[in-house]
């Protein structure tokens, strides 16, 4: 006996406008950091 547990998970589409917000983020992180790559780099430019 098989249980399916794909009706409870929720997946990322593009019928909803926030599966391209999640894409853009994703790709704008990769191309320029994230938060903690800049709160890093602020520390050391600042001698911590």
């Amino acid at each position: 006996m098989f249980l399916r547990l794909d009706f409870l998970s929720m997946g990322m589409t593009d019928a909803f406008e926030i599966g391209f917000f999640m894409k853009r983020a994703r790709v704008l992180q990769e191309l320029f950091g994230d938060a903690n790559f800049h709160i890093d780099q602020l520390a050391r430019q600042h001698g911590y």
